[in-house]
């Protein structure tokens, strides 16, 4: 398990020791064996902006992710990657940025039915249906004088409604639109960083 969270454009990376990686992507890796060396490096990382990545080996990625969380407030969200029956992508711009439908999940709510909700909200569409989970991103922000994590459960859905889709406005979406998968690349450079895995899901499967 590889956990990648982002720091607007900038990232932490999780990666267990001894696995197998593409030296040519990742210039530098920090080992941490515990926790106590996790938070000499996440403070410099968080101390230092020039330091664009952080990329640690650990010995267990899940343990050192569940200790990094009780540093933030936690968001669950979910959202959803929509294909119509042209394999055409729904993609929203949401404050100037191209983006993917997602919201919080509601008390009570499963990840799946919240997704297809706030599809539905953002979107103005329905008759969606999930075909399989994509992934889980994090992300982390500061609202209200606290930090917040934000962790979204992305799904790869299905349209087989005939609504035009139309901007949720109040959640500050100027426009919705389809595109092709050969237009995903475009898209990919004008979102958020924590987003490229998602699209890039859709554009190679």
């Amino acid at each position: 398990m590889i956990y990648k969270i982002y720091f607007n454009n900038r990232l932490i990376s999780l990666t267990e020791l001894g696995t197998i990686v593409n030296q040519n992507s990742v210039k530098e890796f920090v080992i941490c064996k515990n926790t106590k060396s996790f938070d000499n490096a996440y403070s410099e990382f968080i101390n230092n902006s020039e330091i664009e990545s952080l990329n640690i080996l650990c010995p267990s990625p899940s343990a050192i992710f569940s200790h990094f969380k009780k540093k933030f407030k936690i968001i669950r969200a979910a959202g959803g990657a929509v294909l119509n029956p042209k394999k055409e992508l729904l993609i929203i711009k949401r404050s100037g940025y191209w983006d993917l439908p997602k919201g919080k999940i509601e008390k009570g709510e499963t990840n799946k039915d919240a997704a297809i909700r706030e599809v539905q909200e953002e979107c103005g569409i329905d008759k969606l249906c999930i075909i399989s989970k994509i992934c889980k991103t994090y992300h982390t922000y500061h609202f209200k004088d606290k930090d917040i994590l934000k962790i979204t459960h992305w799904y790869k859905m299905s349209y087989l409604g005939n609504k035009i889709a139309s901007p949720q406005t109040e959640e500050d979406i100027t426009e919705v639109k389809w595109i092709a998968n050969d237009g995903i690349t475009e898209i990919i450079e004008n979102t958020y960083k924590n987003l490229v895995r998602v699209f890039a899901a859709i554009q190679n499967d």
